[in-house]
Order: C-alpha cells, then sequence, then structure tokens
C-alpha cells in the first residue's frame, strides 16, 4: 500500500500546500482552480459587479493587487462577466518605493492589455509622500496617505468613468483593519471595513444633487468599492502569486515600518500561527454584530467639503484639514 499522500480534490495530484481555512492539502492545479472559483462565489454572492460595468481595478504592483488583477482578467473570461477592466494606480512620491512598483504596474497593462491611469499627489495635492515625511512623525505619515490615496482613488474612478472600484483588500487586511477600529473606538468605520461592498452606503441630500456643479460632481458619485479577496487569506495570495510566476513587487512601502498597523498585523499573526480560521472567524462575528446594527443605524449622510467639494462628513473634508495642516506648520494634525 503506497503511503505517498495525494490531493484531497483530484486524489491523484502531488499535495504542495495546505488549505488555511479548511486544512485540505492541495496540488498546485486544485488550489489554483479552487482559489479563483471561490472568488468567483464570492463575487456572485455579493452581486459585486453587472455585465456592461466598467471597473476600476485599483493597482499598486504589490502581491495582493496582482492576483486581483489576474484573477478578475481570468473569471472575466472564463465566467463571461462581460465587464471591463480600467486600471487605476497612485503614485504617492516615495523615491526608491512607489517609483519601482510603478514599473511593475506598467508591465501589467501591456500584459493584460488595459487602459492604466496613474494619479499622483504631487498633481492633486501639490506634496508627495516624501516631503510630507520631512515634516510629519513618522507615526503619522499613513494617515496622510491613507487620506490621500482614497480621495485620488474616487477622483481616478471618475475620470476612467468607472462604474465600481475594485480593491485588493484580503482576510488579513480586513483583520487588522478591524482590530485597529476596535481599539480606536470607531463604530462607523468598523461597520464598513468588514463589508464586502462599501459607499454603497453613502447618500446625498435633495439640495446637493440639484445645486452641485460640474466641477464637484466626482466627488457627489462616489462609486461603490468591492473588495473580491476579502476572504482570501495573505498566504494563499502569495502561494497563487508563486504558482503562476505573476510578476509583483514585493518591497514593503519605506514608512510603514512605523506605522500604528503594525500593532494590529502583530496580533492578527500570532493568532494564525494557532488557527487560520481565527482571523476569518473576526471578520465573520463582526459581520453578524453589523447585520443586528443595521437597522438601528442610518446611512452615512454626505456633505460637500466647503474648500474642495470633496465628500465629506463634516464642513472640511479630511483631505483638505491634513493640506491646511502642512500649510501651517501642523503636520502632526491628529483626525478626530
Amino acid at each position: 500500500m503506497s503511503s505517498i499522500v495525494s490531493c484531497y480534490y483530484c486524489k491523484e495530484g502531488k499535495v504542495v500546500m495546505k488549505r488555511c481555512k479548511t486544512g485540505y492539502l492541495s496540488c498546485k492545479k486544485c488550489f489554483i482552480d479552487n482559489f479563483e472559483e471561490e472568488v468567483h462565489e464570492y463575487i456572485m454572492e455579493n452581486s459585486m459587479f453587472k455585465r456592461g460595468n466598467r471597473v476600476g481595478v485599483c493597482i499598486s504592483g504589490g502581491k495582493d493587487s496582482s492576483v486581483l488583477l489576474n484573477v478578475l482578467y481570468e473569471l472575466n473570461k472564463r465566467k463571461d462577466y462581460g465587464i471591463e477592466l480600467e486600471l487605476i494606480a497612485v503614485d504617492e512620491g516615495i523615491k526608491g518605493y512607489r517609483d519601482d512598483s510603478l514599473e511593475v504596474v506598467k508591465y501589467q497593462q501591456e500584459y493584460y492589455n488595459c487602459p492604466l491611469t496613474i494619479l499622483s499627489f504631487k498633481d492633486m495635492f501639490n506634496t508627495t509622500m516624501d516631503e510630507i515625511q520631512s515634516k510629519s512623525s513618522k507615526s503619522n505619515s499613513c494617515t496622510y496617505c491613507g487620506v490621500f490615496r482614497r480621495k485620488a482613488l474616487d477622483i481616478g474612478s471618475y475620470k476612467v468613468n468607472a462604474d465600481v472600484i475594485c480593491t485588493g483588500h484580503s482576510c488579513d487586511d480586513t483583520c487588522e483593519t478591524l482590530l485597529l477600529n476596535i481599539l480606536r473606538g470607531d463604530f462607523n468605520r468598523l461597520r464598513r471595513c468588514i463589508n464586502p461592498i462599501t459607499n454603497n452606503e453613502i447618500t446625498t441630500t435633495k439640495d446637493q444633487m440639484q445645486n452641485h456643479d460640474s466641477q464637484n460632481e466626482a466627488f457627489l458619485n462616489i462609486k461603490p468599492r468591492v473588495k473580491p479577496l476579502m476572504y482570501c487569506y495573505e498566504k494563499e495570495i502569495v502561494l497563487y502569486a508563486h504558482y503562476l510566476n505573476l510578476k509583483y513587487f514585493s518591497t514593503e512601502c519605506t514608512y510603514s515600518v512605523d506605522a500604528y498597523r503594525g500593532v494590529s498585523r502583530e496580533f492578527i499573526r500570532k493568532i494564525q500561527s494557532f488557527d487560520y480560521k481565527y482571523s476569518f472567524n473576526m471578520i465573520l462575528a463582526a459581520q453578524e454584530l453589523n447585520l443586528e446594527q443595521s437597522n438601528s443605524s442610518p446611512n452615512y449622510i454626505a456633505r460637500k467639503c466647503t474648500i474642495c467639494g470633496y465628500i465629506s462628513s463634516s464642513t472640511i473634508c479630511n483631505g483638505c484639514n491634513l493640506i491646511n495642516a502642512l500649510k501651517h506648520d501642523n503636520p502632526n494634525l491628529i483626525l478626530k
């Protein structure tokens, strides 16, 4: 009797990995097929796309967005989604990091033959992350980057006329953000971070829709954001990229080592060392809480920033607050 262990799925392939959630042993082909099929099922369950949609795929050249792009490209062909992929990248202005990763992005544009739009912090906000880093505390860099990136991607989605924005957030990313929002006591962001589709809860007032001008139209038509990889573990995302020899940029951001998120990331890795299902269960538990609270919590009512016209919960958006802080030599402003 042979003692060689074979693939749980096909019963004959050579085992190369163990699935994180189920613990099943898998050969390379079955893993790739199942990974893509699981993403497809998640997309279908949450009705992320409609035929004819123009989907703005946010790419950085990193592993998550590279895998996202490849999976969407393959599923669009195989499952006949009938969607159009538009690539959107952001250049934050980090020398030795973003300039190198954008070379991968340009390669991906040619390889997948998809239109590419690159948005620059310098062009949009008249500053770069290198300039901000030289003025602000190290721990505050990610605040600037996150706020400016979100704003840039919303503008980018309008420029390419996208119906949906697609991001590569993984299960690990979601757990990290979930834990951060719990530590901060931010229930509203906690609700949004564990939803597979966000921004669809944003509504504008009748007065805003009637009185907006064309310059600010992008900000009053924020597109839904979908996260097809939200149930995918980072370990399996890396393995998928490895087995398919996908080209991606693997260097960590120069400034992320000082990020507050690192505490959350270390905790998630620690609990995954006991059982990968723990992190997945965190998301499921938070989603159950989200469902219970959905009827009692009103939708987010959008206002217009009085400075730039961007969608905001207050009279001045976070982006303009941060820009003003830089202008007035107060770069360590803490946003509420």
